[in-house]
């Protein structure tokens, strides 16, 4: 829990952790399905955080797109509804 919390307050200030270097294959695996979950943004140019669910709070995300789709437009997961987040290896 208190590494749960860690991680929270670390993806709210724009920290990201790095994982311990691994060549497991069901990781690899579970990092590629990372990348090709659904997640949500508001449409716009003005998106900084993909978000797990359509309403975050008082905010409505009708944008729906991958992970990949939101890294490679230099979106972050938002610290307040856990989004599945890719881990670099």
């Amino acid at each position: 829990l208190l590494a749960q919390r860690k991680a929270e307050q670390d993806a709210a200030a724009g920290i990201t952790p790095t994982p311990a270097p691994t060549d497991d294959a069901a990781y690899r695996a579970e990092q590629e399905a990372i990348l090709n979950t659904t997640v949500y943004a508001v449409f716009g140019d003005g998106a900084r955080l993909y978000h797990k669910d359509t309403v975050c709070g008082t905010q409505s995300n009708r944008r729906s797109l991958t992970v990949r789709e939101a890294l490679n437009e230099k979106m972050g997961a938002c610290p307040d509804c856990n989004p599945p987040v890719y881990q670099e290896q």
